[in-house]
């Protein structure tokens, strides 16, 4: 049983990375984020190998949450689709305390 809901978390994280969601709900998805009720806002390119080439966060609450979760990190992690550069992505992880988090794709 406990095989089968870590088969399901993986598919639907990887799911928020390749099929370019526009919204997922994830539990735990970062470290630390459950000291937190927030939201950081991100925005990334990809390349045309599916691969994160520039990510930076544009808005984030609480602020300090900058330096206390890398979500940087994390997302430079992400792959894509091959075959589907993008620029500008922008996507924003909503998160709290309870240590669940949605990501929300913004379509432009």
């Amino acid at each position: 049983m406990k095989k089968a809901y870590i088969v399901a978390f993986l598919s639907i994280l990887l799911s928020a990375c390749s099929a370019y969601s526009d919204s997922v709900h994830v539990h735990n998805p970062l470290p630390d984020m459950s000291k937190y009720d927030g939201f950081i806002t991100v925005m990334y390119d990809v390349d045309s190998e599916g691969r994160i080439i520039s990510a930076r966060i544009t808005n984030a609450v609480p602020e300090e949450i900058i330096g206390q979760v890398d979500v940087l990190k994390q997302v430079r992690k992400w792959k894509f689709e091959k075959g589907k550069p993008a620029k500008d992505e922008t996507l924003t992880i909503l998160f709290k305390k309870s240590g669940n988090a949605e990501y929300h794709r913004i379509n432009q």
